[in-house]
């Protein structure tokens, strides 16, 4: 919201009774008729977090991992902060999570100089770790903050919010604050587990009834817990004991058990006699006859039902209709008693429109009269594409591009403008169909026909273009400096005078016009007169040679370095 207006309306809409849709706030703000918004009873509003004067002021996220020391502490680990870049005023969603959407710097741009940056980043990660101390957050995290940084060194760090179990997508900046201090992603993860593990184990209290014995390379030290956490269950070591060595208490008169063997193979024995006469029954040999007999009775009758519909043996061949007009085609397959239909279909900038590319069942095949052949044809109306933001392809043109090709949307450049600010090829706006597009356009949502094309204007560091010098009212000599020193090469000279040195221009082909531009090497015809035009001005005017200096008699030579020039 950029206004008090938007604010209202916003307010409206969140507090609208039942059944209203609100159409007027909606179109104040951009939102569709049907697009869901939420209806609450409260709303809370708190301060904007700005620069404040602040000569630097950023977004930052910074990722933490925790690990027990030997005496049992807990330590921080606080990698490098990355600073998030949004393409609008907030980051959306889908430049937090989404591969290639937003952009990470890491580490933070803090400072460019190494000693600033050092001191500044020691300041943040400290203020990250307090944080991190005082809500207690263990085992990993990453916490959002603004960084203000005033001109006399002073930092403050304000925490945003922070996410106790961030995602762990591509798109996400831990891995990269994680590499920096030299953790492969498997690592990473590694040391989470590990710290939980080991957690679990200092927090778990023991029995009286078992002893955790644990080998010297894999101890670890325990530290007393306030936590309730469930017992550790160890399970008790039993001495086996077989049946025939227990021994009866009558003097070994009475039962004494059979082995485990024995026992086992005389039960097999019975359930096998079991299944042998089950089997060789009346019941189950007439009832298996019976399944048997309907089965077949079954498959002769599908057979020649199958042979009576479909006709057996009566078979045309199936011609091609790839490459061919839909129109046509269906035209042609009726004339042949097929039924043509179109299941699939798009669009493709590269492809005869409505033509078929692809058909079921294939050419030359056999089949009935009156089959329906099934086809995929290219659409004959485009699909309307979303460009993308030019901050997604960090505003370079050969990076949009390929984004665009992608999108089978054409791309050309129009004009190339010299600007010494900006990288080369950085985008600066683009055309279709005549209608210039901007930034700000992208940013709320252009769609374009897929196939079109669009004429872009980008910048150039160095060009071949340069400004017309103004020659007009210039000595020849001073005209001739002036073309060598803008890469302009001198045309054709009108005006048949003698001594060229103490002529002036009084026009020049190309004319002079302020701003325009000509190619390196193009030709500067002048046109000379003995005395300046009439309308030059006191600034154009030629300057007064200097009185001639007073010499003695005989003193018929100037002396080495008094050339005047």
């Amino acid at each position: 919201m950029h206004n008090r207006k938007e604010l209202e309306a916003f307010s409206r809409l969140l507090f609208r009774p039942e059944q209203e849709e609100g159409k007027e706030a909606r179109r104040t703000l951009r939102l569709a008729i049907k697009e869901e918004f939420p209806r609450k009873q409260e709303v809370l509003f708190e301060q904007l977090i700005n620069a404040k004067g602040a000569s630097h002021f950023l977004e930052i996220t910074g990722g933490l991992l925790t690990h027990y020391e030997l005496s049992g502490n807990l330590k921080y680990e606080i990698f490098e902060p990355s600073e998030a870049l949004a393409s609008g005023e907030v980051l959306s969603l889908e430049e937090k999570f989404l591969a290639g959407e937003g952009q990470n710097i890491t580490p933070a741009r803090f400072n460019p100089d190494p000693a600033h940056y050092e001191r500044i980043a020691a300041q943040v990660k400290a203020d990250l770790e307090k944080a991190a101390r005082i809500l207690n957050v263990q085992g990993y995290a990453r916490i959002d903050a603004f960084v203000r940084i005033f001109e006399d060194d002073s930092i403050q760090t304000i925490i945003i919010e922070v996410n106790s179990l961030p995602g762990m997508t591509p798109a996400t900046c831990i891995f990269h604050q994680a590499a920096i201090n030299e953790y492969k992603p498997y690592e990473f993860i590694d040391q989470i587990l590990k710290f939980s593990l080991r957690r679990s184990k200092m927090n778990a209290p023991l029995t009286d009834e078992h002893t955790i014995n644990e080998t010297a390379t894999n101890s670890i030290p325990t530290a007393k817990s306030t936590t309730e956490t469930a017992p550790l269950v160890v399970s008790a070591t039993v001495e086996n004991t077989r049946p025939e060595a227990i021994q009866p208490s009558n003097g070994g008169k009475g039962f004494k058990p059979s082995s485990n063997g024995s026992y086992l193979k005389e039960r097999t024995l019975e359930i096998l006699k079991e299944v042998g006469k089950f089997l060789s029954s009346p019941v189950f040999l007439k009832s298996t006859g019976g399944i048997l007999l309907m089965f077949l009775l079954f498959f002769l009758l599908t057979k020649w039902s199958l042979n009576l519909y479909t006709r057996h043996g009566e078979s045309i061949q199936i011609p091609d209709f790839t490459g061919m007009d839909y129109d046509d085609a269906v035209r042609s397959a009726r004339r042949q008693d097929f039924k043509l239909v179109a299941i699939d279909s798009f669009f493709d900038s590269k492809q005869r429109p409505n033509s078929i590319y692809q058909q079921d069942p294939k050419p030359f095949q056999r089949a009935k009269e009156g089959r329906t052949i099934y086809v995929s044809k290219y659409r004959v109306r485009p699909d309307s594409i979303l460009l993308p933001s030019l901050i997604s392809a960090g505003y370079d043109y050969n990076q949009y591009s390929i984004k665009l090709k992608r999108l089978d949307i054409k791309s050309s450049i129009k004009e190339r403008q010299f600007d010494r600010k900006q990288e080369e090829n950085t985008i600066l706006y683009f055309y279709y169909n005549g209608k210039k597009i901007t930034d700000d356009m992208l940013r709320r949502g252009v769609k374009i026909p897929k196939g079109a094309s669009l004429d872009f204007v980008i910048t150039e560091r160095i060009t071949n273009d340069v400004a017309i010098p103004n020659l007009v009212c210039k000595r020849y000599d001073a005209a001739l400096f002036l073309l060598s020193s803008s890469n302009l090469v001198l045309g054709s000279v009108y005006g048949d005078i003698a001594d060229r040195d103490n002529t002036y221009i009084s026009r020049q082909e190309p004319a002079y016009t302020p701003g325009q531009m000509i190619e390196k090497g193009t030709t500067v015809s002048l046109y000379l007169s003995t005395s300046p035009p009439s309308d030059c001005g006191e600034s154009d005017a030629p300057p007064t040679p200097p009185a001639p200096p007073v010499q003695d008699e005989g003193d018929n030579e100037l002396e080495e370095g008094n050339e005047d020039f």
